[in-house]
């Protein structure tokens, strides 16, 4: 099921930004390590985005805009690369 996350993690895609998500792709998303972020922020092909998701914002085109916020945990198994380093980290 998580097969859609980890076709965009392999095809390079560093984070996923968008309005809204199923909150199995959200899920799955974050389990696998690719940052996923809520924002309505308006964007085109090439153009270079930055974000932060410690301080919860996305910007491009001069525009910063807030992103839904992250658990403290999320935020953690991002930053372990997924919810499977995360875990064996965890248990060291």
């Amino acid at each position: 099921r998580e097969q859609a996350a980890v076709a965009l993690r392999d095809a390079g895609v560093v984070a996923v930004a968008a309005p809204s998500f199923a909150r199995i792709f959200f899920r799955n998303a974050v389990n696998i390590g690719l940052p996923v972020l809520e924002c309505d922020i308006p964007c085109r092909d090439g153009d270079q985005v930055t974000f932060d998701l410690e301080e919860g914002w996305i910007e491009t085109g001069g525009i910063r805009r807030p992103v839904g916020p992250l658990s403290p945990r999320m935020r953690a198994i991002l930053a372990a690369g997924g919810l499977v380093p995360f875990l064996c980290g965890e248990r060291r």
